[in-house]
């Protein structure tokens, strides 16, 4: 068979049209071109889109057209019987491509006999899941795994051409069988071994049932015997109950009453004392408290009025001592700019004209007598401005001790600052003696305030000292008369309780006083609420055992059901022991045909791999699930594949496909053969073995090979046989 060109709205491809040819088409394009989907639709176009997976990564989700168009495609290809023309449409969302025909090309005419879902197995002579596991070759998907579809198609091949057998199915459909029957403790067999121990337990269950019930009956008799001793003395532990309350009530009455006495008699010294009431003594307690704080406060005010009176001393002394005394701030900021005034002096001018005249005698020396005047002039003011100077410095370190304009501006500071400081200090020690005063004031005050209110109580009382002992008296007869009141209050809380637990009609006669019981009341309450319990627990059981006997049957049943289901064991274990022996048999026979055409197999792959690799691996071995391993040229140990590197394993992975192409597809379908990026892991050497390979296979059979490298068609550059093609 041969495909001529593929038109597809699928996925990334929007009618997109690829045109193919008789032998190898070599397709380039890089990533992202569409290469996996060209494939992808050319697997779907044979076979049809399957529309039960519903994984989020099934084709018809993720080959669902960009552009939202419905998904369609059409087929042009030339069999041994014509040229047909397929094409697959949507017509219904839920059933993508489901629409399908298979025309004579060029006409209308369907082809008779070709269905959409059987379309590739009429064609190709394989179903899908061979054609995936041979044909079609991607870079993901290299290993060959084991499937029910490709075990027939190699029993086929090997026995009678029957394609409806498969060990891998005819192994599982009688693992269910013996599973159905046992397995581990699940299925028929277990199921009636636990049905027969039932049986069994319930048969020793009926001569154990009466002696269990004969027990109980008598231990019911003790109970019964035990629960009246208890409601007798727990009915005399509640007349020594009451008797209890009884003297408990009689004592809280008496301390009630003490209690009311010593309470009347505190409220009488109140009165006959004139002691304030509590609220009032408590007030005059705090406000002495108060005026001792205050003497505090006052006398830490005087601390530090006397203390700002000290600082101030001492700045005004600073002052007084500096060499500014005297000046004003202002006078203070103009000192380092102005220049004392030098007084005048008689023999200032003679000195004036000596000077500048000596210093013309001596420069002008060997000069012409006419440039002595002119000398003399230069000098004079020169000398004059320089004794100014001089005596300037002088007069300022005779009034201040520098001349230094710096240290002149830093004591003008020092000054300015000390002048600044003395008025602060003059209000604080005002504010100081203001604040010590109205302490004072305050003081005397509160202290006049309180022996006024003192005297209304007691009029003896004429000092602060008279009024603290006084009060601490009132304090104390409060404090009793409050607690005696809560102690009152509470003692007539609890005989309000005893005396509402106490019946008024049951009075205590001293002449018959109960006894006390032997165990105290709660443990005989308690110790009858347990029997009670397990009386009512011993008799549910007694009902339940009752119940048993008559729901367990004869023993002759019982016996009856034991023998039907040894019986039923007896034949489904023959049935499981037949099931066993069937399917060790079946794996001796798959074992003998794997090792008929695995063989074969295995030296097919062997003599590709070969090709790939130069002759050095020549060798292929294949188990019954298509686990391969190699062996190296003059090399006896075998080496698994998984211990190769990803080139070598993709090429042996690569082999075993074309070798499975070869031997299992049928030969007279000349079936395409799809590779979408083998060799990507492939060297340079080993990928040109590969493609001289390909070439010499796409003399029997058409082969799309997808790429996205370049050297596989620089090296395939006019070859003949070869089309280059570009996506």
């Amino acid at each position: 068979m041969q495909i001529r060109s593929l038109h597809a709205t699928f996925g990334k491809l929007q009618q997109a049209e690829l045109s193919l040819y008789p032998g190898l088409n070599l397709i380039y394009a890089p990533n992202e071109s569409g290469k996996s989907t060209w494939s992808a639709f050319l697997r779907n176009m044979l076979y049809g889109l399957p529309t039960r997976d519903r994984s989020p990564l099934a084709d018809k989700h993720r080959y669902a057209p960009w552009s939202g168009a419905p998904m369609q495609g059409r087929m042009e290809i030339l069999t041994a019987d014509g040229a047909y023309t397929v094409i697959r449409q949507t017509q219904r969302a839920n059933s993508p491509m489901g629409s399908f025909s298979c025309t004579y090309s060029g006409t209308t005419t369907p082809v008779p006999g070709i269905t959409g879902p059987e379309l590739g197995q009429q064609l190709l002579g394989i179903p899908r899941e061979v054609f995936e596991r041979s044909a079609f070759i991607s870079q993901s998907g290299l290993p060959v795994d084991q499937n029910g579809e490709l075990e027939r198609r190699i029993a086929a091949l090997i026995t009678t051409g029957d394609e409806d057998t498969s060990f891998s199915e005819s192994y599982e459909r009688l693992k269910k069988q013996l599973n159905r029957r046992k397995h581990n403790r699940t299925g028929l067999i277990p199921n009636l071994e636990r049905d027969l121990e039932h049986l069994r337990e319930r048969l020793d269950q009926l001569k154990q049932l009466q002696l269990q019930l004969d027990r109980l009956q008598e231990e019911d008799r003790l109970l019964s015997a035990r629960q009246t001793l208890l409601q007798q003395q727990l009915a005399e532990a509640d007349r020594w109950e009451l008797f209890q309350k009884q003297q408990a009530l009689q004592n809280l009455t008496e301390q009630k009453n003490a209690l009311q006495a010593t309470v009347q008699k505190l409220q009488l010294q109140l009165d006959t004392q004139q002691i304030p009431d509590r609220d009032t003594t408590q007030r005059l307690s705090a406000a002495i408290r108060h005026t001792v704080t205050l003497s505090q406060q006052t006398h830490q005010a005087r601390e530090l009025q006397e203390q700002a009176k000290q600082d101030l001393a001492q700045l005004e002394e600073k002052i007084r001592q500096s060499a500014l005394a005297g000046r004003t701030i202002q006078d203070a900021r103009q000192l380092p700019h102005n220049k004392p005034k030098v007084p005048r002096q008689k023999w200032l001018p003679l000195m004036l004209l000596l000077l500048p005249l000596a210093g013309a005698l001596y420069l002008g020396y060997n000069l012409q007598q006419a440039a002595l005047p002119v000398i003399a002039s230069i000098c004079l003011p020169i000398m004059a401005a320089a004794w100014y100077r001089l005596m300037q410095r002088r007069l300022l370190i005779a009034q201040f001790g520098t001349a230094d304009p710096a240290a002149l501006e830093r004591l003008a500071e020092s000054y300015i600052e000390s002048l600044q400081k003395l008025e602060e200090l003059r209000a604080e020690a005002a504010g100081k003696a203001a604040a010590a005063q109205q302490l004072r004031d305050n003081l005397d005050a509160a202290r006049h305030s309180i022996i006024q209110e003192l005297q209304r109580y007691a009029p003896a009382i004429t000092q602060l000292s008279d009024g603290a002992p006084f009060l601490s008296h009132a304090n104390a007869i409060h404090q009793q008369l409050a607690q005696g009141e809560e102690h009152l209050r509470l003692i007539s809380l609890r005989w309000e309780l005893a005396r509402r637990e106490v019946p008024e009609t049951t009075i205590p006669v001293a002449s018959n006083h109960p006894t006390p019981p032997a165990a105290p009341q709660p443990q005989i309450q308690n110790q009858l609420l347990q029997v009670q319990a397990d009386l009512t627990t011993l008799r549910s059981h007694m009902d339940r055992l009752t119940g048993q006997l008559r729901a367990s049957g004869d023993r002759a049943d019982l016996e009856s059901q034991i023998e039907q289901l040894q019986e039923q064991l007896r034949q489904l274990q023959a049935e499981y022991d037949a099931i066993a022996l069937a399917m060790d048999a079946l794996s001796r026979a798959n074992t003998t045909l794997q090792n008929r055409f695995s063989p074969e197999l295995g030296a097919k792959a062997a003599e590709i791999l070969s090709r790939f690799t130069g002759g050095r691996y020549d060798k292929v071995l294949l188990n019954k699930d298509f686990a391969l391993s190699t062996q190296e040229s003059n090399d006896p140990a075998q080496h698994s594949i998984q211990l190769l590197s990803q080139g070598t394993a993709d090429q042996a992975y690569l082999a075993v496909r074309l070798a499975i192409c070869q031997l299992v597809l049928p030969q007279g379908k000349a079936i395409p053969l799809v590779l979408d990026d083998v060799f990507a892991n492939f060297d340079e050497p080993r990928l040109y073995a590969a493609l001289d390979w390909l070439v010499e296979e796409s003399q029997n059979r058409q082969i799309l090979l997808f790429t996205c490298q370049k050297r596989e068609g620089e090296y395939l550059k006019d070859r003949p046989g070869v089309v280059h093609l570009t996506l």
